[in-house]
């Protein structure tokens, strides 16, 4: 088994270690997701949110307390889905049943061949070299009588090793740009992808068909397709790292905060109710959370 294998396989078991001790959005049905080893990270079976230009989709993902996934995070799925189809490694969902070897090879024939998902990288032109924009969230909160919206996201300077179009092989670093070049400059399913390098101005996607795999860092956010859609992910929370103020927050669909100088328990009733109207929260989560929350502040 190789290095890079090795290493996915204890992102597995530090996951699977972890599990009990992480906490995720309220809505996420763990059984739709698998693990991205090694990221504390569950990542989306099915696409969504099609139809939308970049911006648009990136905003209804985290609306819905997800994220959209990283150029990194989701590569490490792509080619462990492709290691499982293998039978090199297992995939695990979001409540760490393993999957059938049968069903991870038919989940890589759909993965690697009709895949059209958007992913969470917007390039800049820094000062001096290029710049890459990630990790975005939308923070909502009650304050002074009224609504607040918070976002954030991440900037890092690119660090680019290979900066020219053509096939490169599935070694990447910690940003998700590939290594190196591929020896064999022609497509190869689940050995090479064709790579787009950034350019300023421009987002990613990740596409498959059976024509190829593609990585394109040069893609105009403004671009529309019924076919291009967020292959969302959810990021897991360490109960035990959290402040006592921190575990007052609940991530409830819009990843309000729970606590009374964010968000008054008036709106958090008015909130849980509307979700449990769309059939994403059932009247026993709904109690579950008002009586630990109450519970807590009476403390």
């Amino acid at each position: 088994m190789s290095s890079e294998l090795v290493e996915r396989e204890k992102g597995v078991e530090n996951y699977l270690r972890e599990l009990p001790g992480l906490e995720f959005p309220a809505c996420l049905d763990r059984k739709a997701y698998l693990v991205v080893p090694g990221k504390q990270r569950l990542i989306a079976v099915e696409q969504a949110y099609n139809g939308f230009q970049f911006w648009q989709a990136r905003g209804r993902v985290v609306c819905q307390g997800l994220q959209m996934s990283s150029i990194s995070a989701f590569l490490a799925h792509y080619c462990n889905v492709r290691d499982a189809a293998l039978g090199n490694t297992e995939l695990y969902d979001g409540v760490g049943k393993a999957w059938k070897k049968t069903e991870a090879e038919a989940f890589w024939e759909r993965l690697s061949e009709n895949c059209w998902t958007w992913l969470d990288a917007v390039f800049h032109l820094g000062k001096e070299e290029l710049e890459m924009e990630s990790d975005f969230r939308i923070r909502r909160f009650e304050q002074d009588g009224g609504s607040v919206e918070q976002r954030s996201s991440r900037r890092t300077s690119l660090d680019l090793p290979v900066p020219e179009r053509g096939y490169v092989s599935l070694l990447f670093n910690a940003q998700g740009m590939p290594l190196q070049r591929a020896e064999q400059q022609s497509y190869v399913r689940g050995a090479n992808m064709f790579f787009y390098p950034p350019i300023s101005g421009c987002v990613t996607t990740f596409c498959t068909n059976s024509d190829g795999t593609f990585l394109v860092c040069e893609m105009d956010p403004s671009r529309l397709s019924p076919r291009l859609g967020v292959i969302a992910s959810a990021e897991g929370t360490s109960v035990r790292e959290k402040t006592p103020r921190q575990s007052n927050e609940y991530d409830i669909l819009i990843g309000a905060p729970v606590d009374e100088q964010y968000i008054g328990l008036s709106s958090l009733v008015r909130i849980l109710g509307e979700i449990e109207q769309s059939g994403r929260l059932t009247p026993e989560t709904r109690e579950l959370i008002l009586r630990r929350v109450s519970g807590e502040k009476s403390s």
